[in-house]
């Protein structure tokens, strides 16, 4: 590996948003380069992401519970992202993140509000969570 590929993979690695806003306007301003590269490696992409999705399980937990609680105007504003992420982050596997009170009962989806529940016991008792 080059210098300069070193160089350019160790700023990747250091501004993650700044190349995800990259990136996000190369796709929007090239779309037919996005769908043909797509066809031509779609083996690669999905085995990619498949690979991702099973050394990461968390993230799309974590994804799918921020999605439901946009849906239900339940976001928080005492804590960040990070710290309810953390909260998927460290449950252990098998395991589940459940709101102590539900987003639809209106709970918020706040770190405060996260429980995690061992594997093997019914999510809708309290008593069973892990704290």
């Amino acid at each position: 590996m080059t210098d300069e590929l070193a160089r350019a993979r160790a700023w990747n690695e250091a501004n993650p948003d700044r190349v995800r806003v990259i990136r996000a306007k190369y796709r929007a301003a090239h779309p037919d380069r996005t769908r043909e590269h797509y066809q031509k490696n779609r083996d690669r992409v999905i085995a990619r992401v498949l690979a991702d999705r099973a050394a990461h399980p968390w993230k799309r937990r974590a994804y799918r519970a921020q999605l439901r609680a946009v849906k239900h105007d339940a976001l928080c504003t005492c804590c960040a992202d990070e710290q309810r992420r953390a909260v998927y982050v460290t449950a252990p596997p098998g395991s589940r993140v459940v709101h102590v009170t539900p987003l639809a009962s209106g709970g918020k989806h706040c770190q405060h509000n996260l429980r995690v529940i061992s594997p093997g016991h019914p999510t809708d008792s309290n008593a069973d969570l892990v704290t």
